[in-house]
């Protein structure tokens, strides 16, 4: 592998653990389990957005399947909604009381 894309798999690997964990990690070490977690959902991004085969029916999926999708996801798509909302709303209150 070539330095360019070791810095680009250091860059993932640093991004996927601050978005899953909310928090960064100075050593630069990672457990066994957590790094199979992210090959497989590394594994999961690759054959979803670069596989042909899968591409092809992606593109020819009517509107109902995506209105489907949304009615089956609402409840999981509010949430994560009223998490960023709860984290947005806290970050500001940090800073109000920080500056009082």
């Amino acid at each position: 592998m070539n330095a360019d894309v070791i810095n680009k798999l250091d860059a993932l690997v640093n991004a996927w653990v601050i978005d899953k964990y909310k928090a960064t990690n100075p050593t630069g070490t990672y457990t066994d389990s957590m790094l199979t977690e992210l090959a497989e959902e590394i594994n999961s991004w690759i054959f979803q957005w670069y596989s042909a085969e899968d591409k092809g029916p992606m593109r020819e999926l009517p509107d109902a399947n995506y209105e489907e999708w949304v009615e089956e996801n609402i409840d999981r798509l509010a949430e994560e909604d009223l998490e960023y909302q709860i984290s947005i709303r806290g970050a500001q209150n940090y800073k109000k009381h920080k500056l009082n």
